[in-house]
């Protein structure tokens, strides 16, 4: 059980009856298809269909969102779109004013039964499913408010909190009183990066950066080409029907880990680079993620992993696919 500060995570409302309209032309899934009290994990593309931004994106209301992601761009690019498309919407950056935490693990559920009270007019914790949404207080009806989302970045059965600031410090000692029971332990970024890796899920400068496609960043699975226009549509589909680069999984031979932008070699042609990688617990041997050309991604392919200038020092690897581990996610769906 592990309970991480993730308040650097920038929050963003976006409301008004152009709302839908404004996420629909900005995002990669069908917003039309997001219910109340549901988010989905979605992308911001530029114009190549080079992400900008990832994050999850929760419906509120009818025309209220609120859009959690990594970086201030995308909130520059709402607010460029809507001004372009001349759309009736506010878009507030909610800046510090928002802390959150992420409780993440298999007894986060059991924690927060212990702490959560909701209205009957709201879903209850209990009926949450993935990436399910609900407003609620501490304790019992009196207690701090806060949003509470069925969602993480572990790949594990997680619950992330939003709150006021005044309310942040309350809310945190109460998680960690009443996680004290399922030894809960505060998780830094190093160990989150493990846990990140592990799952296979992408990471701003890594798996995906300029010049690096949502497909060959591997979130192709939050593209949905389907739907109406949206921002960086026309080069998605045309990358997407004759792909060059891939984001698979290596299997290292041993416990060194790679660096960030290591050379994968066959022989003595690059082939790829590390986007990502860890020493997994798990596993007990290094894994990272790698961007390949399309004709050495097949599974089972034996490649090698430059260090220092790239040819003095090589680690040995197989290609897997990703996430490493549960890869049906059936931890957090649990």
């Amino acid at each position: 059980m592990t309970v991480q500060d993730m308040s650097g995570l920038r929050k963003y409302d976006i409301v008004g009856p152009d709302a839908e309209t404004l996420l629909q032309r900005a995002t990669t899934r069908n917003v039309a298809k997001l219910a109340v009290w549901r988010g989905q994990y979605t992308l911001m593309c530029d114009a190549a269909g080079t992400v900008i931004d990832d994050g999850t994106l929760f419906r509120l209301g009818h025309d209220l969102f609120r859009w959690c992601c990594g970086s201030e761009e995308s909130g520059r690019v709402l607010e460029t779109l809507a001004q372009e498309l001349g759309l009736q919407v506010r878009i507030h950056h909610m800046g510090g004013a928002m802390p959150n935490l992420a409780i993440q693990g298999p007894k986060s559920r059991d924690l927060l039964r212990k702490i959560v009270f909701t209205q009957p007019h709201v879903p209850a914790m209990d009926h949450l499913k993935w990436f399910g949404v609900t407003v609620a207080r501490l304790n019992d009806r009196e207690g701090a408010p806060f949003m509470l989302s069925r969602s993480g970045y572990t790949g594990e059965l997680g619950y992330e909190i939003f709150c006021a600031k005044s309310d942040a410090v309350a809310i945190w000692d109460a998680v960690m009183a009443a996680g004290e029971e399922f030894g809960i332990t505060p998780m830094g970024s190093e160990a989150l990066g493990t846990i990140r890796i592990e799952a296979g899920l992408a990471a701003a400068d890594a798996e995906f950066a300029p010049g690096v496609d949502a497909f060959e960043a591997g979130l192709g699975f939050a593209v949905d080409l389907t739907k109406p226009e949206f921002t960086g549509k026309a080069a998605l589909e045309r990358n997407a029907q004759d792909p060059r680069r891939v984001l698979k999984g290596l299997l290292l031979d041993g416990p060194d880990v790679p660096h960030h932008g290591s050379p994968v070699l066959d022989g003595e042609r690059q082939v790829g680079v590390v986007t990502s990688a860890t020493r997994s617990p798990t596993l007990g041997h290094a894994i990272a993620m790698a961007r390949l050309g399309v004709e050495h991604a097949e599974n089972g392919a034996r490649l090698d992993i430059g260090q220092l200038d790239g040819r003095m020092k090589r680690l040995g690897a197989t290609v897997s696919d990703i996430p490493f581990l549960d890869p049906q996610r059936k931890r957090a769906r649990a």
